[in-house]
């Protein structure tokens, strides 16, 4: 097991189990192939299986909200960067720890594996400031950032508000969720702007089908020009309420559209992509 932040002492009943035995209370949900549950002293549990060994273990101190969804969106992304690792089934454990969220990443591997280099990757990934930030934006904030734990008592520093995105078409309040930076085996890559509009659900898709193109133009665009960022295809899409990238949540209204910008002596402007 190592630690991320490994300078400074564990707070008190900080360690990563050598397994997660499933002491969990009723009601554990099994979800397209993931299993999540609730402990009996409050941590969540997200796995591939339970019970489960953690031959792979890596700890961090998250300042975000302790639950199911912080914890499955530590999973989604770690899954996504370890899934080549032959045997592995992930589990992500987190648990409060004061005013921060105790993670432990890892899972069980049934397979030869490199230790350090597969911890490394795992460490890397759980120190990332653009993970940390959607994670902390989908579970919901308590402090800022991922903090060593020798700092855990010393970050006052405010959390800075919601970006949030008026006038478009429709008259919907659009908060800005995340951007997504998708490389591509050739050429520019794929940007996607992923907004939220909490009121998404009392109107119809007709109300909303020019905010896509508006979104495109007068927010998108300017955004890459400003960070100096090229894009092939640009995709723009808003949901009901946050929701992990790649996830299907049914209660949840998601739409989406792919444009490819263009740059004309007029102006630059976006060109709807038949998806």
């Amino acid at each position: 097991m190592i630690r991320v932040g490994a300078e400074g002492a564990l707070p008190p009943g900080f360690a990563a189990p050598r397994s997660i035995l499933g002491k969990m209370k009723d009601g554990i949900v099994a979800r397209n192939g993931w299993i999540e549950c609730e402990e009996d002293g409050g941590g969540w549990v997200h796995a591939r299986r339970l019970p489960s060994r953690m031959d792979l273990s890596v700890c961090v101190a998250v300042a975000a909200r302790p639950g199911r969804r912080l914890a499955r969106a530590i999973r989604q992304d770690m899954w996504r960067a370890l899934r080549d690792l032959r045997g592995f089934s992930p589990v992500v454990r987190v648990t409060a720890a004061g005013d921060v969220a105790q993670v432990t990443a890892g899972g069980q591997i049934d397979a030869a594996w490199p230790r350090a280099a597969t911890e490394a990757r795992l460490a890397a990934l759980l120190a990332d400031p653009a993970h940390v930030a959607r994670w902390r934006a989908w579970a919901g904030v308590m402090l800022l950032g991922l903090l060593p734990f020798s700092a855990m008592a010393q970050v006052v520093a405010p959390v800075p508000p919601p970006e949030v995105v008026a006038g478009a078409p429709s008259g919907l309040a659009l908060v800005l969720q995340e951007v997504l930076v998708e490389p591509q085996a050739e050429g520019a890559p794929w940007v996607r702007f992923r907004l939220v509009a909490p009121d998404l659900g009392t109107v119809d898709f007709a109300q909303v089908e020019a905010d896509f193109p508006w979104l495109c133009e007068r927010f998108a665009l300017p955004r890459l020009a400003q960070d100096g960022q090229v894009a092939a295809q640009v995709i723009i899409s808003m949901a009901s309420e946050p929701v992990p990238f790649g996830e299907t949540v049914p209660e949840v209204i998601q739409y989406f559209e792919v444009f490819r910008p263009v740059s004309e002596p007029g102006g630059d402007r976006c060109i709807w992509e038949v998806f």
